[in-house]
């Protein structure tokens, strides 16, 4: 009987144990869902990227992944990303060989980690993009640095 109950003690402590290191693992949540064209045809290697904002909207931290074939992604958000009173702003962009953009999401302001999950699964529709290079040469044909901020007017957005 005492070889029973010993044995008993130790299945459940090693139950225990295990059920804490099961949950250690599991994250919090998984930000997820499909990248396509206007159109609705998926786009592969799309950059999803997830910037993760402390309370006081500091950039805390930067998530990403690239979609696959069918458009399909999905970004863990646990641990130290994960927090009631942190901010999430999802951004896409799908770039040529060359590095530039050719499609974009729209601008989505950040979102409290609730609403964030109440979105997934999501579905981004991107639009077309350009990107702009500006060379600024100075009097002497040399690079100078450009200080000014470009804005879309249609948004007010700075990029």
């Amino acid at each position: 009987m005492k070889f029973s109950r010993i044995s008993l003690f130790l299945v459940l402590s090693l139950f225990l144990i295990m059920s804490f290191a099961v949950s250690a693992v599991v994250p919090d949540f998984y930000f997820n869902g499909t990248v396509t064209e206007k159109t609705g045809v998926p786009i592969n290697s799309a950059n999803v990227t997830l910037y993760v904002y402390n309370e006081s909207m500091d950039l805390y931290n930067t998530l990403s992944t690239l979609t696959n074939a069918s458009g399909d992604f999905s970004i863990e958000v646990s641990g130290n990303n994960y927090n009631d009173s942190y901010f999430y702003q999802p951004f896409v962009v799908k770039k040529d060989n060359n590095g530039d953009a050719i499609y974009v999401s729209n601008n989505i302001n950040p979102l409290p980690q609730e609403d964030l999950e109440d979105l997934s699964p999501v579905k981004f529709f991107l639009q077309d993009a350009i990107t702009l290079n500006i060379t600024v040469l100075n009097s002497t044909s040399q690079n100078i640095n450009f200080s000014y901020l470009l804005k879309d007017t249609r948004f007010k957005m700075p990029y």
